[in-house]
């Protein structure tokens, strides 16, 4: 991960049923700013199958999480349940296009496309949403920020000085529209995230028709 001038690391378990996956997609090593707060970033992803979080539950679930994520030097971060697979597979791509309004709690990640813009922006709300420097200080600090989350599942614990994670309930949430899955902590957040959201991927990573994907980008906005 230390290679000049940048790395790129995939990590997983062995097919048909892969229980884990590890993606790093290291950034050239120059010292210039981002272009207006967005720009490209080193980025990494852990995947597990849900049979981890069904074996083990949500509390060592999200103790795993705080421990892969306390040594790495985030802007932001996400973790929750969601779609799997190569986006680049067209049955894959299909299913997620059918069913993504229908379980908007569940993320759609194409690391490479997102690790491209995001800079030091933050891709909206999730089961848990981490917020690094300078995004936490643009939301006002922690305390800040969970003055302005009332939802009662929601809480917000600072890190170090300059992070913190925001959890939204005990479980994360698919959102199921069938079954009028309520989300109104994710729907909080993402008010007060929304000027430091990430938009475009609606287009560029599922592919969706403009009017599409604003109602998938704005999913916990409208």
């Amino acid at each position: 991960m230390q290679e000049e001038p940048w790395a790129n690391i995939h990590l997983s378990d062995a097919p048909p049923e892969a229980h884990f996956r590890f993606d790093y997609l290291g950034r050239e090593r120059v010292d210039s700013p981002f272009a207006n707060g967005l720009g490209e970033v080193s980025a990494v992803s852990f995947w597990f199958s849900t049979d981890y979080l069904e074996q083990h539950g949500p509390r060592q679930t999200r103790k795993l999480l705080m421990a892969l994520a306390a040594p790495l030097p985030f802007a932001s971060g996400n973790a929750g349940l969601a779609f799997s697979g190569s986006l680049d597979v067209a049955a894959n791509i299909r299913q997620v296009r059918r069913d993504c309004l229908r379980y908007p709690g569940l993320e759609v990640l194409r690391l490479s496309m997102t690790s491209l813009r995001i800079g030091t922006r933050v891709r909206g709300p999730s089961w848990l949403t981490f917020l690094g420097a300078p995004l936490l200080s643009q939301l006002g600090g922690a305390a800040q920020l969970g003055s302005r989350l009332n939802t009662p599942s929601t809480t917000v614990q600072a890190v170090e000085a300059t992070s913190a994670v925001v959890t939204l309930g005990d479980w994360p949430a698919t959102g199921d529209s069938e079954h009028d899955e309520p989300l109104s902590g994710y729907r909080e957040l993402a008010r007060a995230l929304e000027p430091w959201t990430l938009w475009g991927e609606g287009e560029s990573i599922l592919g969706l028709e403009p009017e599409a994907a604003r109602r998938w980008e704005r999913r916990f906005l409208d």
